[in-house]
């Protein structure tokens, strides 16, 4: 994992389309594209941004950003994104760079995958699961690269956003207590973490600012009544991502607007934003602020990643430093 793709660029985010229910129908296998090995370096955008080592190891997952395309040589429709194929690389790249531009101080690992693609997880509601899973495969074959050839001495934290979120919780699912004692925290944002979830021995919900070991799980609404079920409706674990407080205490955030938490529905109100705000297609609603859930609070997570693994760092023997 050598390789560092240039960096800059403007971030996009779209956000990842949720099925509202399921088909009856006879499910003919989804045909993949070809896998990517997580060996070439290509696989990979990294930054490198921690020269004093005081920082942490983030893998990042990102949003479905990728449509159907056919195949040219069977004439099959494609549900998930070819990470050989040129147009798609550049809508991950977009949003990698986004988020490059928003952490800073740490190293950035943030894996190709073949995602679900938007057609794919709306027009066949009846495969929502499998397709996630499917792209999911791709991120724990990622994740286990990724923890086998880092500096094993050194903090990671996991974050992803909107299907990336999907698969922060899978990832989760399958941590080993070794490995969840390094991680710093693992960041579910536009998704939701659910009770059964919460069986999990390393799915603990984030209570403060500087808790470890935790996942912070928000989605951002205007009103609860915004909130979108596929989404956040059975989210068991939500935090206010501006005072990092799980009442309903208000909090200021970019000076004209006010973040309050629902503890009723774990979503995080916000008030006071006039701008636009793209809605989800064909399940949107005009309070639901999915779109964004990083542009709002992109440098109170960047600080929050710095707080927590700071916090890591001061909660280990000094032999382990």
């Amino acid at each position: 994992m050598k390789h560092l793709l240039a960096l800059g660029g403007v971030i996009a985010f779209l956000p990842v389309l949720f099925p509202a229910s399921a088909q009856n129908s006879v499910l003919e296998k989804d045909a993949l594209p070809a896998a990517p090995d997580y060996a070439d370096p290509s696989m990979w955008y990294e930054s490198m941004e921690d020269p004093d080592g005081t920082g942490a190891d983030v893998f990042y997952i990102c949003s479905t950003s990728t449509s159907d395309w056919t195949d040219p040589a069977t004439g099959r429709k494609m549900h998930y994104a070819d990470v050989f194929n040129p147009e798609h690389r550049a809508r991950l790249l977009n949003e990698m760079k986004g988020i490059d531009r928003r952490i800073d101080g740490c190293n950035l690992y943030i894996p190709y995958y073949r995602q679900a693609t938007f057609e794919g997880l709306l027009e066949d509601t009846s495969r929502f699961k499998e397709r996630c899973t499917t792209a999911c495969n791709d991120i724990n074959r990622a994740f286990r690269y990724f923890l086998d050839h880092r500096d094993g001495s050194r903090p990671f934290v996991i974050m992803g956003y909107s299907q990336g979120g999907f698969c922060v919780v899978e990832l989760l699912r399958q941590l080993s207590r070794e490995e969840s004692l390094q991680m710093v925290a693992a960041y579910v944002i536009g998704y939701q973490v659910t009770q059964e979830d919460l069986h999990y021995p390393f799915v603990i919900p984030a209570r403060g600012e500087g808790d470890t070991g935790v996942t912070v799980c928000y989605n951002t609404v205007r009103t609860p009544s915004d909130g979108i079920s596929v989404i956040s409706g059975d989210t068991a674990v939500g935090i206010n991502p501006v005072n990092w407080m799980t009442d309903a205490t208000p909090a200021v955030l970019c000076d004209t607007l006010t973040a309050v938490l629902d503890p009723s529905t774990f979503l995080t109100c916000v008030s006071g934003y006039e701008g636009e705000t793209p809605m989800i297609p064909y399940i949107g609603v005009e309070g639901n602020y999915h779109s964004k859930e990083i542009v709002f609070y992109g440098p109170i997570l960047n600080r929050n990643i710095h707080v927590r693994t700071e916090a890591w760092r001061r909660r280990q023997p000094s032999c382990c430093r």
